[in-house]
């Protein structure tokens, strides 16, 4: 851990600086709000910035900063292939720094390597919920505490899918609601993915929160497809609204992915935009990129790319 020197107006303070900061001012009005948490300390040595993440100090200074929430859905494919794959993506989570993960196909056994030396220290894995598939489950890691309020868990006609909803308490601004869960993946099984973009937008207006609710995951399914187009009618797609081309997730471009491709579609030129961040339409997106979308250390990390997108919640009506 760091430590920074600022001056706040004719005073000045040393604060500990933690890892997951963003540059912001501090006003002379916070000096009393800093002091007495063990993070400020007095000093003489005049200086003009400090380091501090808005969502997490925004209780200690007057009015709430530009809020900018980060949110990852990544489908890490289990534990197939290189094993040098699970490490590289714990680096990968520590350099992104999200607040809120949707990951998909993840072992029990997996998350704690996976989430190491990550702020991601609250977790629901699908096991805790439903029977996983042989292929793992889905998770639910955030920075700040959660709790369950819905799960759904639905098998017709050998389609199988799940929901799993969290309440997330972000520091004063109050509850977001946070949902993923499993598709179906067959391309004949586009009726299911429906039925199920129909439960969810019902189960977010059964479970209203103040801040606007987000769902990320593995979908199955293009943009242009009746069960995306139910979910975008209802809330904001990241990566139309802030994305940079087409945004392929699971494309024969990545060799993981080419080699599923091949086994279960048999298409040479298959390229999908099938994983997804949404938020509620007061949400503003400020960026959505895809990750994971180039080896690491010559190792590609999964057959799917991933979708980071960054929210901007300032202006939201509690």
């Amino acid at each position: 851990m760091g430590v920074d020197a600022i001056s706040v107006g004719w005073a000045t303070v040393r604060v500990a600086q933690s890892t997951d900061a963003y540059a912001e001012d501090v006003l002379v009005s916070d000096l009393g709000r800093l002091e007495g948490t063990g993070r400020v300390e007095p000093t003489t040595r005049p200086v003009v910035r400090l380091t501090v993440d808005p969502l997490e100090q925004q209780a200690q200074r007057p009015g709430p900063p530009a809020q900018a929430l980060r949110v990852l859905t990544l489908n890490i494919q289990h534990d197939a292939g290189d094993q040098r794959r699970l490490p590289l993506l714990n680096r990968e989570l520590r350099r992104l720094r999200p607040h809120l993960v949707a990951l998909q196909e993840v072992r029990e056994h997996q998350l704690p390597v996976l989430l190491a030396g990550t702020d991601l220290r609250h977790t629901t894995h699908q096991s805790a919920l439903i029977r996983t598939t042989d292929v793992g489950g889905s998770v639910v890691a955030t920075r700040w505490p959660h709790r369950v309020v819905d799960s759904m868990e639905r098998r017709e006609n050998n389609a199988h899918w799940w929901l799993l909803a969290v309440t997330v308490t972000v520091p004063a601004r109050g509850d977001l609601l946070f949902v993923t869960g499993s598709t179906p993946w067959e391309p004949s099984a586009e009726w299911a993915r429906e039925h199920q973009a129909r439960e969810l937008v019902a189960l977010i207006a059964r479970h209203p929160t103040p801040l606007p609710p987000v769902v990320a995951g593995d979908l199955n399914a293009a943009p242009d497809s009746a069960s995306i187009r139910h979910l975008t009618a209802h809330l904001r797609d990241a990566w139309a609204t802030a994305g940079q081309g087409a945004g392929h997730t699971w494309t024969v471009d990545n060799p993981l992915a080419a080699a599923e491709i091949a086994r279960l579609i048999g298409d040479p030129t298959h390229r999908r935009r099938i994983d997804y961040v949404l938020a509620g339409r007061e949400a503003r997106v400020r960026s959505a990129t895809l990750v994971a979308n180039h080896p690491v250390d010559g190792v590609w990390l999964s057959d799917h790319f991933g979708v980071l997108a960054d929210l901007d919640l300032t202006g939201v009506r509690h």
